[in-house]
This record gives C-alpha cells, sequence and structure tokens, in this order.
C-alpha cells in the first residue's frame, strides 16, 4: 500500500509500511447480495478484519464487521489536517454496524472499543489530546463511556457515563 492515501476535509490516512496488504473476498450472491466475506488489512504490525454485506437491489440496508486485536494508530498513517502530526495510541475490539443509507439515524451499532495511549492534535483545542484511554460499549444507539482518562494540557480529565440517539444526542457524562 505504498503511497496510497486517504484523505476527507477533517483527516488523512497514509499507512507508512511498505508491505502492508489488504486481502479480501468479494460474493456476489443470488438475489444480488454483495457480501464482504472477510477483509483482512495487515499494516506493519497491525491486523484490522472487516466483513459485511450489502443489499445491491433494495439498495439501502447494509452490515459491517469490524474486529481488530491490536491497532497501532502509527501503522495507519492517521493525521489531522490541520496539525500535521501523526497519532499515536492502540485500539482493539469488536463492532457490528447496521445501517440504511435511506435513513442513516436508524443506524444500529453493537459491540465494544478500547483505545490506550491515544495521542492526537484536534484542531478545536488549544493542546493535544495526550495519554489517552478508553472503554465504549456499543449497544443499538446507545454508547457507554465505561472509562475515559486523558491529558489536555496540564489537565487530567476522567469521563463516564452515556449518550444515545443519533439525531439529538441525549445522555449524562460525567466529567
Amino acid at each position: 500500500l505504498e503511497e496510497v492515501t486517504l484523505r476527507n476535509d477533517q483527516v488523512s490516512m497514509n499507512p507508512p509500511g511498505a508491505e502492508d496488504r489488504i486481502a479480501f473476498d468479494l460474493t456476489v450472491g443470488p438475489g444480488e447480495h454483495l457480501s464482504l466475506e472477510k477483509v483482512l488489512c495487515r499494516f506493519r504490525g497491525s491486523v484490522l478484519e472487516l466483513s459485511g454485506g450489502y443489499d445491491l437491489e433494495r439498495k439501502d440496508l447494509f452490515t459491517v464487521e469490524i474486529s481488530t486485536p491490536s491497532l497501532d494508530l502509527e501503522d495507519l498513517g492517521l493525521r489531522f489536517h490541520d496539525h500535521g502530526r501523526p497519532s499515536e495510541g492502540r485500539l482493539r475490539g469488536d463492532v457490528k454496524i447496521m445501517a440504511s443509507r435511506s435513513d442513516p439515524l436508524a443506524t444500529v451499532v453493537l459491540g465494544k472499543v478500547e483505545g490506550e495511549g491515544i495521542s492526537a492534535q484536534l484542531h478545536r483545542l488549544p493542546s493535544p489530546i495526550r495519554d489517552a484511554s478508553f472503554a465504549l460499549d456499543f449497544s443499538g444507539k446507545t454508547i457507554n463511556v465505561n472509562r475515559c482518562i486523558m491529558r489536555v494540557g496540564q489537565s487530567e480529565i476522567e469521563v463516564d457515563g452515556s449518550l444515545e440517539g443519533w439525531r439529538r444526542i441525549k445522555g449524562r457524562l460525567g466529567v
């Protein structure tokens, strides 16, 4: 994947490993169903597995499953555009997303994601986030923040609680 870059207005991803690989098994089945049986992404020492499906006939519903035992953000070459430094830290987790193109607010997310040693510079914060660790549980349209500790500037910030919904997010977070 040398010299492959994915980007949008906010963020870019340019994996630095010359030996990085993406292998996949794609099937178009009966009834015009697109099925990604397994996408295996190897970025230096990190592994990310994806699978999913999309109904080509109705062109609406899709599912995506994402799993990683350990994903190093440096292996992805993840950068926020307004600050060229790469993000750091490790993620692990298993998440399943079921969504509708015609009704994105009906999206359901299930699973868990944990992060350790996360550091990133976001343009809306005057100081970088450093040494963040978190544990998130996704249950439908609810995100439970079981643990989130980070350093911003000279302050240590700890957050826990839950958020619900996509249009008007509701919930309680303790800081």
